[in-house]
């Protein structure tokens, strides 16, 4: 099961990723249902139902979403390869870097900075 009660999550906002703010806001894990996930913000005072196979905030804008701390990390690796791979001249159309995981984009600048 990827979520459970008391786990530390990040949640993090489509509108404010201009920010970039690569950890989030911290939240916790207070009920796992069916298809619903409860987070309650650290600083919050109220608590948000999260759709448990997307992550989504569960309302009509779906604006938000949460990720584990291992995704974070996860996520975290692959702006910083996305990053590399852009300083070595390769770039991705907006979206295509998502197909990739960070093992594929670690062994991509690896060939790259090793050279034939």
């Amino acid at each position: 099961m990827k979520y459970q009660v008391n786990q530390e999550v990040r949640i993090f906002d489509v509108n404010r990723e201009r920010d970039r703010v690569a950890e989030g806001r911290l939240g916790a894990v207070t009920h796992v249902g069916r298809k619903l996930v409860t987070v309650q913000q650290v600083n919050g005072l109220f608590e948000v139902k999260y759709r448990m196979d997307t992550g989504r905030i569960n309302d009509a804008y779906g604006h938000e979403y949460i990720l584990t701390l291992d995704e974070v990390e996860e996520r975290n690796r692959k702006i910083m390869l996305n990053a590399k791979l852009q300083a070595l001249g390769i770039g991705f159309r907006p979206g295509f870097e998502r197909k990739y995981s960070a093992v594929q984009l670690e062994t991509v600048v690896k060939a790259l900075e090793e050279g034939p």
